[in-house]
């Protein structure tokens, strides 16, 4: 497995797949422990026809902080997941990072500019802090549970969303675990839109709004 790497100062355009990606998978070599440590910084991913600007899925420890990441126009800005069979995730900080333009319709979805989702494993101690979110086409921030025994635990603190082609922040009805939403700001919203929208049962998923 990668443990304690450092990525910076890098310049992705055009591919046809994750601009940047963290996978911690047990297949092939990682069957003795999740990926750790994994910093991503100062990049800038721009114009992937294909997946996500950058992708976080599985892993403990990890920081995705201070990016650039421009016109992911299939998948999401930043997807963090426990998606391909990967380790649960646990301890990832997201902060500081610009997401513009970001969101398409692969998989025939929907997706947002910052997109949470857990269609394998739980999700824990996920921070994601001081982002700046500008005119995604959908929503700009969406958090899935898509399974009913993943737990989530996140905060979303002090992050600015910005005239997004739907929603603030999404939160489908399968979440379950605990959500902090904190100073968040969403401005330049469209007729009818939200800012937040809980579609998950106070049983199942504890929000706490400052």
């Amino acid at each position: 497995n990668a443990n304690t790497v450092l990525v910076e100062h890098n310049h992705s355009r055009g591919n046809g797949d994750d601009g940047f990606a963290i996978f911690a998978s047990p297949d092939h070599g990682g069957a003795n422990g999740p990926t750790k440590n994994v910093t991503l910084r100062h990049n800038t991913s721009e114009a992937q026809w294909w997946g996500n600007g950058i992708a976080v899925a599985g892993g403990n420890g990890h920081v995705v902080e201070q990016n650039l990441i421009e016109s992911a126009n299939s998948c999401a800005g930043i997807a963090v997941s426990s998606d391909f069979k990967c380790w649960p995730l646990n301890g990832l900080r997201v902060s500081g990072n610009i997401l513009s333009n970001c969101g398409g319709n692969a998989f025939k979805q929907p997706w947002s500019g910052l997109q949470i989702y857990l269609p394998g494993e739980s999700l824990k101690g996920l921070m994601v802090l001081n982002n700046i979110i500008q005119r995604s086409t959908y929503d700009g921030v969406k958090i899935a549970g898509t399974h009913p025994r993943n737990v989530l635990q996140a905060s979303l603190i002090g992050n600015r969303i910005e005239s997004p082609g739907a929603n603030g922040i999404v939160v489908h009805v399968a979440t379950l675990g605990s959500l902090t939403l904190k100073g968040n700001l969403v401005s330049g919203l469209l007729p009818q839109k939200q800012e937040f929208i809980n579609g998950a049962p106070p049983a199942k998923l504890r929000v706490t709004r400052n």
